[in-house]
């Protein structure tokens, strides 16, 4: 199990957020994945693996034997695929792969399917201008020099419309815009090309293709080249469901950093009972076999893999306070305000009341005078400027009427080193008209503010309870964590009451009402 301490006090805390990472572009739209683990087998299920010609198995980016293939364009080396149909994309597609690129022919391809009127993805010249580019449709495009070779790089390119990118590390580098859909003829090959009876090889080596029928996004592109860059990464599959059984699982990702099998267990789809368990092959998950079927399943359950190992989770906390509002009015359509220096400020919070209890929660420590809900129509606060010369305040113009106004509402000069100036106000129809200046004090700078008093409303007020929101990050998905409380250093850690929670993602924010005024938070990773 394992254990996080969050050594800061709860009266000093400060804002820690997290975003929680959606991993939809991992498996959205994904047709083939080529791990080139040793092999050319496609590793989710469909069929499609290729006829390897002088290639050999190699080390990949993170040094595990056997886990991508090297190319040696001297020896032709390459893999044929035949014509697979499922790759020959004839509206948007992506298609990325890690590459260490190290030589070849003219314009080396690192893939190709159907030449130059396809799609291709090469890199560099003989003549040592080493730069990534694409072929989409007859049109080509390169991305200028880029590192010398030895180095691998996450190289994607896409079609979106007739819109053709390419795409390094994660970043865009840049894109044509008159791409032509491609058209296909000859086989799908991995470090050769070949066109009219001349064959042009690739030398280095390539890890981890991907072929999507969508062209992923920016944001996509940098999430899949930060989770594909991490050393260690967790396995995806897919159930399939037969009258209520689960009768196999496909491994959709292997992940990265396996040494031993992970833990296999089924989530949801309505049944029970099934089981399996998993098979590493050069520290990546290569199959999933289905020991018990389970039964009653209504839909695939989610296949959740144990990741290679347990992260240290990272714990951040930030203070909230949790308002309610009692004695509403049902059927009264109420406005969120804010207390801001001297008058109120709409929040971006409106609703017709459907019962006489509201409750919201707000970031920071707040007081019950901080926040209101005002009843509709809500009155709008007048504002004024004034004019300062030579120190002294000499005029004021109403920038801002109001409304709402019952009586004249007060005025208040402030300005740091001034001192005894003064002025009233005068409303008509609830409205301010004028701000006249009865006494023009002294020692005014010209950042002088005039504060004009909040016209009358109709709102309720609310209780506040301090809350702490405690931000987890690094869990492990589907496992159990506990958070527990020490008030003082030294003293004893204790589970906190409700604090047991299962993350569905890597990130998890919870929401814990405290009564403490120090303390300090951890997380355990329950067995």
């Amino acid at each position: 199990m394992n254990t996080i301490s969050c050594l800061s006090a709860i009266t000093t805390l400060g804002v820690f957020t997290f975003a929680a990472t959606a991993q939809s572009w991992l498996t959205n739209g994904l047709v083939a994945y080529f791990p080139l683990n040793g092999n050319a087998v496609e590793a989710t299920g469909k069929g499609i693996n290729g006829v390897l010609y002088n290639v050999i198995a190699t080390t990949n980016r993170f040094g595990q034997p056997s886990s991508a293939l090297y190319f040696e364009p001297t020896n032709q080396s390459y893999i044929d695929f035949g014509s697979p149909s499922s790759l020959q994309f004839a509206g948007d597609f992506t298609v990325s792969a890690w590459v260490n690129f190290t030589g070849g022919t003219l314009n080396p391809r690192v893939f190709s399917y159907g030449a130059d009127s396809g799609y291709e993805l090469l890199t560099g010249e003989a003549s040592g201008n080493r730069h990534f580019g694409m072929n989409i449709g007859g049109v080509k495009f390169n991305s200028g020099p880029t590192s010398p070779p030895g180095v691998w790089h996450f190289v994607a390119a896409q079609l979106a419309g007739s819109v053709a990118s390419i795409f390094v590390d994660g970043a865009f580098i840049g894109t044509v815009t008159n791409a032509a859909a491609p058209t296909f003829s000859g086989d799908l090959n991995f470090g050769r090309k070949s066109l009219g009876g001349f064959d042009n090889y690739w030398g280095g080596t390539i890890n981890g293709v991907r072929f999507y029928n969508r062209a992923l996004s920016l944001n996509e592109l940098a999430q899949l080249y930060a989770f594909e860059s991490a050393p260690t990464q967790t396995a995806v599959g897919a159930a399939a469901v037969t009258n209520g059984f689960v009768v196999g699982v496909s491994v959709l990702y292997g992940g990265v950093g396996y040494t031993n099998a992970p833990l296999v267990r089924f989530i949801g789809g309505g049944g029970t009972g099934a089981g399996a368990y998993a098979v590493v092959s050069n520290g990546v998950v290569t199959s999933i076999t289905v020991t018990n079927a389970g039964y009653g399943y209504t839909n695939a359950p989610l296949v959740v893999i144990a990741p290679p190992f347990i992260p240290t989770p990272v714990l951040g906390i930030a203070p909230m306070s949790f308002l309610t509002f009692s004695n509403l009015t049902v059927s009264g359509n109420y406005q969120m305000q804010q207390s801001l220096a001297w008058y109120w400020t709409n929040q971006p919070i409106n609703f017709t009341a459907t019962k006489g209890l509201y409750t919201q929660m707000v970031a920071g420590v707040v007081g019950s005078g901080n926040f209101r809900l005002a009843l509709n129509p809500v009155p709008a606060q007048a504002f004024a400027t004034p004019d300062v010369v030579y120190g002294f305040v000499v005029h004021a113009t109403v920038t801002s009427g109001g409304s709402g106004y019952v009586t004249s509402p007060a005025v208040n000069i402030v300005g740091k080193g001034g001192t005894n100036a003064t002025a009233v106000s005068t409303i008509s129809g609830g409205v301010v008209t004028n701000i006249t200046i009865t006494s023009a004090g002294i020692g005014y700078p010209t950042t002088t503010t005039i504060e004009i008093a909040p016209p009358p409303a109709a709102a309720v007020f609310p209780t506040v309870q301090p809350v702490m929101r405690v931000d987890s990050a690094n869990l492990a998905p589907y496992d159990d964590y506990q958070i527990q409380f020490m008030p003082t250093i030294g003293g004893t850690w204790g589970n906190w009451n409700g604090g047991l929670f299962t993350p569905t993602a890597v990130t998890n924010s919870r929401y814990l009402f405290i009564t403490n005024n120090t303390g300090f938070f951890r997380l355990l990773q329950q067995p």
